[in-house]
């Protein structure tokens, strides 16, 4: 629903994914790609007491999902996103470790509480995802879209035109952002 979405509304978008949820779904992750957007990284299980268990475990899970999407993609994703933020899980070694390996670790500005409760009502996620910017110039918008966020679904076309309207451009993260 959320690839409709954006056709319909001719936007990109990046997705970081799970990759131990790739399985049964790599005709949505190659539609992903062919519709141009991008796929990060957003560990292999999304586990927290393994991924967060020390910084050797959670590259390992970088790794895998990368290796994970390639294998279905043909691409090499090197853009991740920390489960919860890296805010509070990442120190400089684990940092510098994933810079050196060309990883490029992106946060969000604003976000939707659609993580936290799928079932948040639609004029609350509008809410949310139309007052609460940190930093207006550049919008990092978290959304989340497991098939039980049927709300994010309705509300999305709500919020991009809203940012449309105030003459924002939607660009996918890439390797090169």
């Amino acid at each position: 629903n959320i690839l409709d979405i954006l056709k319909s509304e001719n936007v990109k978008a990046t997705f970081f994914v799970i990759g131990s949820k790739v399985a049964g779904r790599e005709s949505t992750l190659n539609r992903m790609r062919s519709e141009g957007h991008s796929i990060g990284l957003h560990t292999f299980t999304h586990q927290y007491n393994k991924i967060y268990k020390n910084n050797e475990c959670f590259v390992n899970e970088m790794n895998q999902a990368e290796n994970t999407i390639k294998n279905v993609t043909g691409i090499s994703s090197k853009i991740i996103r920390f489960p919860s933020g890296s805010n509070g899980h990442m120190d400089k070694p684990l940092m510098d470790e994933l810079h050196s390996m060309n990883y490029k670790i992106f946060d969000w500005n604003l976000c939707l509480s659609d993580g936290i409760n799928h079932n948040t009502p639609v004029n609350k996620l509008y809410k949310e995802g139309t007052e609460k910017c940190v930093n207006p110039n550049r919008i990092f918008l978290l959304a989340h879209c497991g098939a039980e966020n049927k709300n994010t679904c309705t509300v999305l076309p709500e919020i991009i035109r809203y940012y449309k309207n105030l003459g924002y451009e939607f660009r996918p993260i890439t390797n090169d952002t």
